[in-house]
């Protein structure tokens, strides 16, 4: 179990990251300090290597005007998280993305590739070999809270602004819960379900989504 805290690493207050390991040891790694402040916006496994990802954006401390969207290893050196950041190059980046460049999703793909939403709304991918180009131009979100990817990498699964839980597979987007009725009743089976999704975790055969919600429950939703 992996968590991070919503907060800026400042040489004062210092990020937090609780790595659980299935033995029952805890790691609570030190943030890095240097000359920029760090905001972190989510973690990710993975599966190439014993490290997590951690996404966010960071500034020259008092320059917040000169932003950078980044991810990195969350290896532990001498007790201190966060090596190798990786920045996207900013001609990849489409004039919405350059305004607000922050990595506000991460997802690893079993194919290699780091599926990535920069300002919470454009989604790109990142190859083993290096090459970061936007996809899904066509598509149109509100807002993006939160992602994963089946193994092939064929269907990602997003968690919209708003709650819904949608796919996208063969360029086609699909509603498949959310917001439904009235909010006295938060809860329901099938597609008629009340729905207000935060974020999201695939199981291992692909079979079920398994996502918490604004009533602080983890809920499921069985893809077939």
């Amino acid at each position: 179990m992996n968590v991070l805290a919503n907060q800026a690493i400042t040489p004062d207050s210092l990020h937090k990251l609780w790595i659980l390991k299935p033995s029952g040891e805890l790691l609570t790694p030190k943030s890095q300090v240097n000359y920029y402040t760090y905001n972190y916006y989510n973690i990710a496994k993975d599966p190439f290597s014993n490290y997590l990802q951690i996404c966010g954006y960071r500034y020259v401390t008092g320059h917040q005007g000169l932003q950078q969207g980044f991810t990195e290893s969350a290896e532990i050196v001498n007790g201190i998280v966060g090596q190798h950041p990786y920045t996207p190059p900013l001609d990849s980046l489409n004039t919405e993305s350059r305004e607000f460049s922050a990595i506000t999703s991460l997802y690893c793909g079993n194919n290699g590739v780091k599926y990535i939403v920069i300002g919470r709304k454009n989604i790109y991918k990142l190859t083993q070999s290096g090459v970061f180009t936007r996809i899904y131009r066509d598509i149109s979100l509100k807002g993006i809270n939160d992602l994963v990817a089946t193994k092939d990498s064929r269907t990602l699964y997003l968690v919209a602004q708003g709650g819904d839980i949608v796919s996208i597979s063969n360029n086609k987007l699909t509603k498949l819960v959310g917001l439904n009725g009235s909010f006295s009743s938060p809860d329901g089976v099938g597609n008629k379900a009340y729905v207000s999704a935060n974020y999201i975790a695939l199981s291992k055969d692909e079979s079920t989504l398994y996502f918490t919600d604004n009533n602080e429950t983890v809920r499921k939703l069985i893809l077939r």
